[in-house]
């Protein structure tokens, strides 16, 4: 059997990873809407360091917008 290439490795690695954050979700959706918030919050910082390591601190920026708009929605 071959070897898979590095890129498909990865790509690999980025489903499961994806399809476990979104099992986790429903899990926490399960306990009520605060578990699945504060669950989707913590797998919003996960990616958002991991992309820092990787080179790209412009996620935070996008982050900190999507936050900065959730708190001008419902801070009147």
């Amino acid at each position: 059997m071959a070897r898979r290439s590095r890129a498909e490795a990865d790509a690999r690695r980025w489903h499961n990873r994806r399809q476990h954050w979104r099992e986790g979700g429903e899990k926490a959706r399960a306990k009520g809407p605060a578990p699945y918030a504060a669950y989707w919050w913590d797998v919003a910082r996960s990616i958002a360091v991991e992309a820092e390591r990787s080179g790209r601190p412009q996620v935070w920026n996008e982050l900190s917008t999507v936050l900065h708009e959730f708190f001008e929605r419902h801070n009147q």
